[in-house]
C-alpha cells in the first residue's frame, strides 16, 4: 500500500478542518499578517522556472548533488535518472528500463564518489519489498543486497562518516488483528559501508510510528518518525552507528515533519504545528543532542502554510512553502452568520530563511515561484537552491538565487 505523502497531509487537513470549524484561521492571519511586529526581510530569494524534465511520471521527484552533478530520480513507466550541472539543463543520465519496472524510488544520496544510491520498494500487489539501487554514474544502476521484513518501505537515506544508513517502516498484524484486520507499523534501519550490502535493524520503541526522514550529523545519524494514530505527534531515533539506536524521550505532539536537517552540529526538524489557540503555521524545532528540543514559528502571510521543505545553503537554512487550504473550501473571517468571505489562498509559494533554525524571516514573494504541485524534495546546488516538483504527471524543476 503506497502511503506518501499521505501521512503529513492527513495532519494537515486535521489541521485545517480544526482552524475553519472554530475560526482559528483568522487568528493565524490576523496574528503573522506581516505587519504588528513580524520584523521585515533582510534577505531575498529570485526564481527562476519552471523548466519541465519530463512528463508522465507518478513517483519520485528525488534530487541528490554528487560530485559537480545535480542528479534527479523519478518514474513512469520505470525509474530514469536524469543529471544536470546548472539545474536548468537536464540530459538522461540512465536509459529507460534499466531498473526493475515494479520499483518505486523514494530518496537518492551521493555515494561519495561521484555516484549515488537509490532507495523506495519494489511492488507486487499490495506487498511492499524494500530495494536499494548503487549507480557510479547514474547510468548503470545496480541492486545491493540487503536484509529486510516484508512489507515494508524505505523512505530516505543520508551519507555519514564512512556509512550510509536508510530508514523505513515495515507493518505487521496488530493484536486481534485475525477479527479486526487491523495492522501495526513500527520503523527499521538499513546500514552500509559500501552501498552495496547493507544490515538491517528495528528501531526500538518504534510501534504505531512510520517512517518520514533520516539525516547525518555531528552525533551520528539521527530519524524522525509520525505516529499511526495521529496522537502521538513526531518521535525521533538517534543512533553513533546506524545499527543501534535510541529513541528520545520527546514526543512533539501535534508537529507534522516534512523535514530533518542537520546544521551547525543540530538537528532541526521542520513541518507545521496545530493547537487549539493558533490553528496551523510553520515550524521547527531544533536540538543540540537529539533528546531536548526547542520549538520556533515562523511567520506568514496567509493562513493554513508550512515549511514543505528546507535545506541548508552556505551559513542559513532555507525553508519554502505554499497555501494548503484548497480552494473547494473558502476561508472566511469570523465564524457565524456574519462570516466574511476571505480571498481564494495565493498561488505563490512562500520562503523563509533562517541563521540558526529558529528565528525565520519571510522573504519577499517572487511572482514567478507559483505552482500547485506537490514539492518533492529540495536540495542546495552550488550557491542556488533547487526545488523538484511533481503535479498532473508533469517533473518540473524550479532553481532560487539568495541574496542577503
Amino acid at each position: 500500500m503506497i502511503r506518501r505523502p499521505g501521512l503529513v497531509a492527513g495532519l494537515i487537513g486535521l489541521a485545517i478542518a480544526l482552524a475553519l470549524a472554530i475560526g482559528l484561521v483568522t487568528v493565524v492571519a490576523v496574528r503573522w499578517d506581516g505587519s504588528g511586529g513580524v520584523p521585515a526581510p533582510s534577505a531575498s530569494v529570485s526564481w527562476h522556472g519552471p523548466v519541465q524534465v519530463a512528463t508522465g511520471m507518478t513517483f519520485g521527484a528525488d534530487l541528490a548533488v554528487s560530485g559537480e552533478k545535480l542528479y534527479l530520480v523519478g518514474k513512469s513507466t520505470s525509474t530514469e535518472v536524469w543529471s544536470s550541472t546548472d539545474g536548468t539543463s537536464w540530459t538522461a543520465a540512465s536509459a529507460e528500463g534499466i531498473v526493475d519496472s515494479s520499483f518505486v524510488p523514494r530518496g537518492a544520496v551521493a555515494d561519495g564518489s561521484g555516484g549515488l544510491l537509490v532507495v523506495g520498494e519494489t511492488l507486487s500487489g499490495e506487498t511492499q519489498t524494500p530495494a536499494i539501487w548503487h549507480s557510479s554514474n547514474g547510468g548503470v544502476l545496480t541492486r545491493a543486497t540487503l536484509e529486510a521484513p516484508t512489507p515494508a518501505e524505505i523512505v530516505g537515506v543520508a551519507a555519514g562518516t564512512g556509512r550510509f544508513v536508510a530508514v523505513g517502516d515495515h507493518s505487521a498484524p496488530a493484536l486481534g488483528a485475525a477479527t479486526t484486520g487491523a495492522i501495526v507499523y513500527s520503523l527499521d534501519a538499513w546500514s552500509s559501508v559500501d552501498g552495496t550490502s547493507w544490515s538491517h535493524v528495528s528501531l526500538p520503541d518504534s510501534d504505531n510510528y512510520e517512517a518520514i526522514a533520516v539525516t547525518a550529523w555531528s552525533g551520528g545519524f539521527a530519524a524522525v518518525g509520525v505516529s499511526e494514530t495521529g496522537t502521538s505527534g513526531a518521535g525521533f531515533w538517534t543512533s553513533s552507528d546506524g545499527s543501534s539506536w535510541q529513541r528520545s524521550p520527546a514526543a512533539l505532539g501535534d508537529f507534522g515533519v516534512t523535514s530533518l536537517l542537520s546544521f551547525g552540529g543540530r538537528l532541526v526538524a521542520l513541518g507545521a504545528i496545530r493547537d487549539e489557540a493558533e490553528g496551523m503555521i510553520p515550524a521547527s524545532w531544533i536540538s543540540s543532542d537529539g533528546r531536548t528540543w526547542v520549538e520556533s514559528r515562523a511567520p506568514v502571510r496567509e493562513p493554513a502554510m508550512m515549511f514543505d521543505r528546507a535545506t541548508v545553503v552556505g551559513s542559513d537554512i532555507v525553508a519554502v512553502g505554499m497555501n494548503h487550504t484548497g480552494t473547494e473550501q473558502p476561508l472566511v473571517a469570523g465564524s457565524g452568520t456574519g462570516a466574511t468571505p476571505r480571498p481564494a489562498p495565493s498561488p505563490v509559494a512562500s520562503a523563509w530563511i533562517s541563521t540558526d533554525g529558529s528565528n525565520w524571516r519571510l522573504v519577499p514573494a517572487d511572482p514567478a515561484f507559483v505552482f500547485d504541485s506537490y514539492m518533492s524534495s529540495m536540495t542546495a546546488f552550488g550557491d542556488s537552491l533547487v526545488v523538484a516538483t511533481l503535479g498532473n504527471q508533469a517533473l518540473l524543476i524550479y532553481v532560487g538565487d539568495v541574496a542577503h
